[in-house]
């Protein structure tokens, strides 16, 4: 279930407002109408200075009311609003691989947009208008009963025709509004994934196909959108004309009530004068069940949403082991790499091989918790991944992929992201290391200087280095590099190199330079059952290289 609107104290004393709002509407109201009565009976002229004060303070309240109830809901609404659309947001930054295909497609979007504006929509258009026509209603039907039970007995037929037929209609309604809202998340998928990869379409040629393919769907979602408009209308129209019929059975009745002298020609005319007022409020109340369709093709979406499966987040533990080491047990993931058994100790080299689809990539986002395994075992410092928070993994953890771009913003902002604290010195090397200086030097504004998203404004090679550098300044104990064009640069190959000796951690490279391959392990993908796994020879003795890290 979605949080509750009153979960809030501030929501729940807004509620309470509306709540006073209403009753003080219907009491003015009354107040009106038994002034006016009492004018009438008595015979006196609306020019007597009381009862013209008495009139203007009925109207005020009537027009305070008016103003409260629309700025008051939307406060509420909006503050719900602010209140789910964080998390939303939350829960997409820690959804599974498998939820994470959504958000890219433009599912984090339609989120944050239209299921939002279907829940605000409800709670200022339905639920407060409800609330407060509500208790005008409540007040009226005592009216009804205290001039007399006929009165009341009378609109009973229409009510409950009126209930069916919302019943009905507003189930037809639901549908009509679950594919317009299916058409347009398929259009804002297509359009999100054709707008990010425009330079693809246009290098192949395919604006026309493109656009045909957005006409065809864009039509779809224009007849979903006229079908779930003309329910909506016969919706309206329905509850319009049982506003009518209920305007005409008062006056049947009370027409026979006057025949009989049950009821005074006064008070008949008074009541009549009171619907027709009430009459164009409570015509708000006619597209009620259609703002709760609406909502409830929100809500239940955001509960698909908030069902799907995250990693296991938790807090970061004081206390970490000082050595790192990983292991490996038959571990896999189906459709992505095959049965992995390996261990991995501190300052290991490893190089990482296969053909092309063979799950290199996969592996490598798998042990940094990004890919959910299907089979097999991992264990980090001897514990099992599923003991273990994503946050103390991400700690030891760092991978240097394609799959992890650089964010739009400046150099600074990607170099220290998600970076706590700042070690000068540390940085300095780093930043040394990966011959990030001489590029810092020839920009103007530095490390402020902007980096489009992804790093489009900047060569594949200074991609590789901030990114690179980003990895390091986070102190890894487990330092990962998938494999990246980079790596057809020479001066790339002489920084993995240096990386090769200067990095005290444990270091896996996906097709590494030929000069690292004598010293490293070797894991081997292919499509066989499991990896094929090669020692380091003993003669370098790189991977019994034992290193502490400062946590």
């Amino acid at each position: 279930m979605l949080p509750s609107v009153l979960a809030d104290p501030k929501r729940r004393g807004l509620y309470l407002l509306l709540v006073l709002t209403g009753i003080g509407q219907s009491v003015a109201l009354l107040s009106l109408i038994a002034l006016a009565r009492n004018v009438i009976e008595q015979a006196q002229t609306i020019h007597s200075l009381t009862s013209l004060w008495l009139a203007l303070a009925g109207i005020s309240l009537l027009a305070l009311g008016r103003f409260s109830e629309r700025f008051v809901a939307e406060k509420m609404a909006n503050h719900y609003i602010m209140s789910l659309r964080q998390q939303v947001f939350q829960h997409a930054l820690v959804l599974g691989d498998a939820g994470r295909k959504g958000l890219v497609r433009g599912g984090a979007l339609l989120r944050l947009t239209g299921d939002m504006s279907a829940i605000r929509n409800w709670i200022v258009q339905g639920a407060a208008p409800l609330l407060v026509l509500g208790s005008w209603l409540a007040v009226s039907m005592l009216a009804l009963a205290w001039l007399n039970p006929w009165l009341l007995f009378s609109l009973m037929p229409v009510f409950l025709l009126s209930l069916c037929g919302n019943y009905l209609l507003g189930r037809k309604l639901y549908s009509c509004s679950e594919t317009a809202r299916k058409r347009k998340t398929q259009l804002i998928r297509n359009a999100t994934e054709k707008l990010r990869t425009v330079e693809l379409v246009q290098s192949y040629n395919q604006q026309g196909r493109e656009a045909r393919r957005f006409q065809r769907q864009g039509k779809r979602l224009y007849q979903a959108q006229l079908d779930r408009a003309r329910l909506s209308g016969l919706l309206r129209g329905f509850n319009e004309a049982m506003l009518g019929l209920s305007l005409l059975a008062l006056l049947v009745m009370g027409l026979y009530l006057v025949s009989v002298e049950a009821l005074a020609l006064s008070e008949l005319s008074l009541l009549l004068a009171a619907s027709l007022y009430q009459l164009t409020h409570l015509r708000r109340l006619g597209r009620l069940y259609e703002f709760w369709t609406l909502r409830q093709v929100a809500v239940d979406k955001l509960l698909q949403f908030f069902h799907q499966k995250t990693i296991v987040v938790g807090k970061r533990e004081r206390k970490m082991s000082a050595d790192f080491s990983m292991r490996l047990k038959a571990f896999s993931s189906a459709g992505r790499f095959n049965s992995v058994t390996a261990q991995i100790s501190p300052g290991a080299r490893i190089r990482l091989e296969g053909p092309r689809e063979s799950g290199k990539t996969s592996l490598l986002e798998a042990l940094c918790g990004l890919v959910s395994q299907t089979s097999g075992q991992l264990l980090l410092n001897g514990r099992s991944l599923s003991q273990v928070s994503h946050s103390t993994l991400a700690r030891q953890v760092a991978l240097v992929s394609q799959q992890l771009p650089l964010l739009r913003g400046t150099g600074k902002k990607n170099l220290f992201y998600g970076l706590r604290k700042e070690e000068p010195a540390y940085t300095e090397e780093v930043l040394r290391l990966c011959g990030l200086n001489d590029w810092i030097g020839d920009q103007a504004e530095g490390l402020k200087s902007a980096i489009e998203e992804g790093g489009r404004n900047l060569s594949s090679t200074l991609q590789f280095r901030l990114m690179l550098a980003r990895a390091l300044l986070r102190r890894p104990a487990l330092l990962m590099i998938d494999q990246h064009p980079a790596f057809l640069d020479p001066s790339i190959e002489q920084l993995l190199i240096r990386l090769w000796k200067w990095f005290p951690g444990a270091l896996i490279v996906v097709r590494p330079p030929q000069l690292l391959h004598a010293s490293a392990e070797v894991w081997q993908l292919s499509g066989d059952d499991a990896a094929v796994i090669h020692p380091a020879p003993q003669s370098s003795g790189v991977s019994d290289v034992s290193v502490r890290h400062e946590r």
